[in-house]
């Protein structure tokens, strides 16, 4: 195979550079190109080998093609670094998988990363992985020390085909931001013992099956299919909405307890009041009731003294008369 060959797919992107990659995975899926490289963790040169031959990895960033060597930024003597796509996803509150849009933040765009949530972010590369070779990435150091969480060491299966969508979920309660030509992942590969091409280690149990193809379904059937129609979101998240929807409902509660407060009160003043008014009424009819009877006592004393003075004057006359007998 002369050099040309695949120097010539690898600068093709755009459509005709993924028709170009995809007919070259078909041509090597099932047919191991070096059979002489032993299967283990590959070095640098044996996977670029693969990957210049194969399409394992599209498009691919990891070779300087004007000095006719590897990129040394992204290559590394067992990894490979791959960088995040513009695709990203979040489930909002609704469980609706929505697209997030990048972040202009001075002169380049960046992927947000929202505080105490899980995001999927898309690589803008797409693994066509020959049936003899598997994947193993993880996350940039960088990002895990800012609290960026990735499952360790997640594995891809030979015979994927397709892009990668990574969940990222953000432990801290600060928005991260992650640039799109800054790394995200490394990858390492190894190739696989027995390869589906050495049937004779097959015998016992028979050559296992290769992932089914999941190129039809975008990310959003992908991930619901992943969690059985249910939303993916941050237990976090959940727990801190459940934490307000619980604040709030105790200021509901705390504010019906108060109204109820100033209604009884009100209800104590009006029952008061209720009360107060004949009590009110009777006292006054009572007094009223005893002026008149005082008015008559008076009346009464008066007309007793009158009597008592016309008595005594009575009796009075009656010694007169006796004397004068």
């Amino acid at each position: 195979m002369s050099t040309s060959e695949p120097e010539e797919w690898l600068r093709t992107e755009g459509e005709d550079g993924n028709t170009a990659a995809e007919a070259r995975y078909r041509k090597y899926v099932g047919a191991d190109p070096f059979p002489e490289i032993p299967s283990s963790l590959l070095g640098a040169s044996a996977f670029l080998k693969y990957i210049r031959t194969t399409a394992l990895i599209h498009p691919f960033r990891g070779w300087d093609h004007d000095g006719g060597k590897p990129n040394k930024d992204l290559v590394k003597p067992a990894s490979y670094e791959m960088r995040p796509g513009g695709s990203f996803f979040i489930f909002d509150d609704n469980g609706d998988l929505v697209e997030q849009e990048l972040v202009d933040m001075g002169d380049k765009p960046y992927i947000r990363l929202p505080a105490n949530s899980i995001t999927f972010v898309s690589t803008e590369e797409t693994f066509r992985l020959p049936n003899y070779i598997a994947v193993r990435f993880n996350l940039r150091i960088k990002h895990v020390h800012r609290g960026i969480l990735l499952g360790t060491g997640p594995l891809i299966d030979p015979g994927y085909n397709r892009p990668i969508l990574i969940p990222l979920h953000n432990l801290t309660n600060n928005d991260h931001f992650i640039s799109l030509d800054e790394g995200l992942i490394w990858v390492e590969f190894t190739k696989t013992f027995p390869t589906t091409t050495d049937p004779l280690y097959h015998q016992p149990f028979g050559t296992p099956d290769l992932p089914k193809n999941t190129k039809g379904k975008n990310f959003r059937q992908y991930l619901f299919a992943a969690g059985g129609g249910v939303p993916i979101r941050s237990s976090i998240t959940d727990v801190k909405r459940s934490a307000q929807q619980a604040e709030k409902q105790v200021e509901s509660f705390d504010k019906r307890i108060r109204n109820f407060g100033l209604l009884g009160i009100a209800a104590l003043v009006l029952s008061v009041a209720g009360l107060l008014y004949p009590t009110l009424d009777l006292v006054y009819t009572a007094s009223q009731q005893l002026d008149v009877t005082r008015k008559e006592i008076a009346e009464l004393k008066a007309e007793i003294k009158k009597l008592s003075e016309a008595q005594k004057t009575q009796a009075g006359d009656l010694v007169e008369d006796k004397v004068a007998e």
